[in-house]
């Protein structure tokens, strides 16, 4: 309300100034009367004289021609002052102004404003962030309120009955730990991070006190993923949990941030974000989502001069997809060829997401590993030299693929 109070005095006054200029010129006395009156006297008494005989005609057409010139010049010189404003349309314009003032400012409030929202102090709507932390939804209610989420197939049908196999497998064996893991790497892969949550969740089960703290962050981070991001309340108690025990955990502590950002404290979303873009490493899997983000949290922080530092990596490494030697190890239940196929099936989504969005050097380190783990070695040298292609241009890129080259036999 007091805002509008203020457009609306204000556009008052803007009004009011207006009127009170159109009136002052509207009264300004006609200056150039008197020297025209001068001058048609003048014509007139021209007139006389050569009427009289004391004045030449030729003369008198001169004098004519020179005081008509003047009367031309002063004229051009005058302000128009043959419309004199009347007291309604002073009144009907200062009133058009006031309309478009007052129409203009709801217009734009209308389009960038918040209409409705209160005239906040920072403690309050410090104290309203808390209290939309306290209150926001549960995992189950938000990911009631969201949009399924489009299937992801698997790289081929063969893979698909695999998948298949090894979820009936784990069902009919419930106590059977690598069974889980596996299975939460799978879905995981699949995008299937409901699904992939749930059975990292039996893995915290079966491992019991034995589990670590990354087995608690994969089951958070599971459930941030399983609905789009959202830092639900049952994924901060576990983050709360790592960090009481890691109080550095860089992982747990970016989702904190993200959980801030999301409940309205950006300062604090800052504050924790900028600590782990300056801690680094370039490639941890953080960076890039704080970097993606920080600009726009810092202006909502009311810190409008930070300027996102440059990195030595064009990109940060994402987390990386395709068969890890706990993937391949976890597979052990399954036969030879079903336990082959289940990682090659692996290796082909990553080979296929680099090839079509390309990724990281250290992802496509893992690919040339990968492919070297499954015997195929043409494949894998024939990978690493595209990715000096691709890495051409980045000397620490290369240093990876070097590295990961080296260690499998590809370079004498």
């Amino acid at each position: 309300m007091m805002f509008w109070i203020i457009s609306t005095g204000l556009s008052a006054v803007v009004a009011a100034f207006f009127l009170a200029v159109m009136r002052a010129q509207s009264a300004q006395p006609d200056t150039t009367a008197p020297a025209l009156l001068i001058y048609t006297q003048q014509l007139q008494e021209v007139e006389k004289d050569v009427a009289k005989g004391l004045l030449a005609a030729e003369e008198a057409d001169r004098l004519k021609i020179e005081i008509s010139r003047r009367i031309l010049a002063l004229d051009a010189t005058s302000p128009a002052q043959t419309r004199r404003d009347t007291p309604a349309s002073l009144a009907l314009t200062a009133g058009l102004i006031t309309v478009i003032l007052l129409g203009g400012t709801f217009l734009m409030y209308r389009e960038y404003g918040a209409p409705g929202y209160e005239n906040l102090s920072q403690k309050q709507r410090i104290a309203n962030a808390q209290r939309s932390l306290e209150t926001r939804p549960s995992l189950e209610e938000f990911a009631a309120a969201i949009p399924a989420q489009p299937e992801v197939f698997a790289p081929s049908a063969d893979y698909t009955d695999l998948v298949k196999k090894l979820r009936k497998t784990v069902a009919d064996r419930p106590e059977d730990l690598e069974g889980h893991v596996l299975l939460a790497n799978v879905e995981a892969g699949l995008q299937n991070f409901a699904a992939a949550a749930e059975a990292q969740q039996s893995v915290l089960k079966l491992k019991g006190e034995a589990a670590d703290v990354s087995d608690f962050f994969d089951h958070a981070e599971l459930l941030i993923l399983s609905v789009q991001g959202y830092v639900a309340p049952e994924a901060e108690a576990i983050l709360r949990d790592i960090l009481k025990q890691e109080p550095t955990h860089e992982g747990a502590t970016y989702y904190i941030g993200l959980m801030m950002a999301q409940n309205d404290r950006p300062d604090q979303a800052f504050r924790l974000w900028r600590a782990l873009l300056e801690k680094g490493p370039a490639d941890a899997p953080w960076i890039t989502p704080i970097r993606d983000q920080i600009e726009e949290v810092a202006v909502y922080a009311g810190i409008n001069d930070y300027v996102l530092p440059d990195v030595d990596q064009a990109a940060a490494t994402a987390q990386l997809a395709g068969p890890t030697q706990s993937d391949i190890d976890a597979a052990g239940d399954l036969s030879a060829d079903e336990r082959m196929m289940m990682i090659e099936g692996m290796v082909a989504q990553l080979a296929e997401r680099l090839g079509a969005e390309g990724g990281s050097s250290a992802e496509w380190a893992r690919l040339i590993g990968a492919l070297s783990v499954l015997g195929r070695i043409d494949e894998a040298q024939e990978i690493w030299r595209e990715a000096q292609l691709v890495f051409a241009d980045s000397a620490m890129d290369l240093e990876t693929l070097q590295r990961t080259a080296e260690e499998i036999g590809l370079i004498q």
